[in-house]
């Protein structure tokens, strides 16, 4: 498993191995590993070597999205996004963070909260006390019936054909014709990835029940830490099984001295009070209303997308929240959103905002 450890997982050949040196460098943030693996993405460099920075995108139409921040260190961002604005004439930047959102500003970009990214700060992070309670029950009550919990990272472990049965019996409870979601998340990987963790719930006769795997976060050449990022369970596999293993990665992660764990985005939620959270940059007010009606909306939640549910149950882990945002150089912005959603996978995209853009 130290192997595995040791590099993030990148095409083998020049330019894969640049993007691995950045990913390595400055991949601190939720999205870094996905922008950096995810496959069929573009990259804008500034006609430098992608090991000193790298930004990464896709094309759709007319329309080029920035997935989330570039891989750059601080001194040479600001400079690498005005380069990409100044190429490709009029990008959206989707779930970037203060450190993008600060030069888009300056640019007289449209900055519009787009919702909170879930962080655990593992030094300080307890388990004991009333708030954590669901976790430590979780964990006790699945022993108590012979589920076990393990990190599983070489393929005679976890194997493909469990990794692929298990989505699959878990892709059979999503509404017909709902589509996983792609661009802000990297896809399913049935074989062992360097660096990523996963932890498997097995039942009394060895059955996967449920597995969550964990990209890695990098800063100056050490992992700091992890993000969750795949999770799959059998329809009838114990309701608990992921926050049991949820509180077996967080103590492994603490015990090995690990910063930081992230959860991700709840997408379009407000603060924890539920209203929107205070908006530094100039906001498009008609987005950000539009966002926040999507996030309450029934029909939304109960056939699309569970956003309330998804905010509540990262919440519960009682971490901080770090802004996300939605920047677009344009106050109307349809076309942008139609072509993100179709191309994130949602045939139909969750909102619908009027007008031309």
């Amino acid at each position: 498993m130290n192997a595995l450890l040791a590099a993030p997982a990148v095409p083998r050949d020049p330019a894969g191995a640049a993007r691995a040196t950045a990913l390595r460098r400055h991949g601190d943030f939720t999205l870094a590993y996905n922008a950096a693996t995810h496959p069929g993405l573009e990259y804008f460099t500034a006609g430098g070597d992608p090991k000193d920075g790298f930004l990464a995108y896709r094309t759709v139409g007319a329309y080029a999205f920035a997935l989330g921040d570039p891989l750059a260190a601080p001194e040479r961002l600001p400079a690498l996004v005005r380069a990409f604005v100044a190429a490709k004439g009029k990008p959206v930047f989707v779930q970037c963070t203060d450190r993008t959102a600060r030069p888009l500003h300056e640019l007289g970009y449209y900055v519009t909260d787009m919702g909170p990214d879930h962080r655990l700060d593992l030094p300080g992070y307890s388990l004991s006390g009333k708030p954590k309670e669901w976790l430590r029950y979780a964990a006790n009550w699945c022993g108590r019936r012979d589920y076990a919990v393990a990190e599983e990272s070489e393929a005679d472990e976890l194997t493909p054909a469990e990794v692929r049965e298990v989505s699959e019996a878990w892709r059979a409870t999503r509404p017909l014709g709902t589509h996983e979601v792609t661009f802000l998340n990297r896809p399913l990987v049935d074989v062992p990835e360097p660096g990523v963790r996963r932890f498997v719930l097995r039942d009394a006769d060895g059955v996967v029940q449920n597995y969550v795997f964990f990209d890695p976060l990098y800063r100056d050449g050490r992992t700091i830490g992890y993000v969750t990022c795949i999770k799959r369970r059998r329809p009838d596999a114990p309701s608990l099984g992921e926050a049991a293993i949820m509180k077996h990665a967080i103590e492994t992660f603490k015990e090995e001295g690990r910063e930081v764990l992230r959860l991700g985005l709840s997408p379009l939620a407000g603060d924890e009070s539920g209203r929107r959270a205070a908006n530094p940059y100039r906001e498009n007010k008609l987005l950000a209303f539009t966002f926040g009606f999507g996030f309450g909306a029934g029909w939304i939640n109960n056939k699309k997308y569970a956003l309330a549910n998804h905010a509540e149950y990262k919440r519960r882990f009682r971490g901080a929240e770090d802004r996300t945002y939605y920047a677009a150089p344009t106050f109307l912005n349809t076309g942008a959103i139609l072509a993100l959603t179709r191309m994130m996978g949602l045939r139909r995209p969750l909102l619908n905002v009027r007008g031309r853009g």
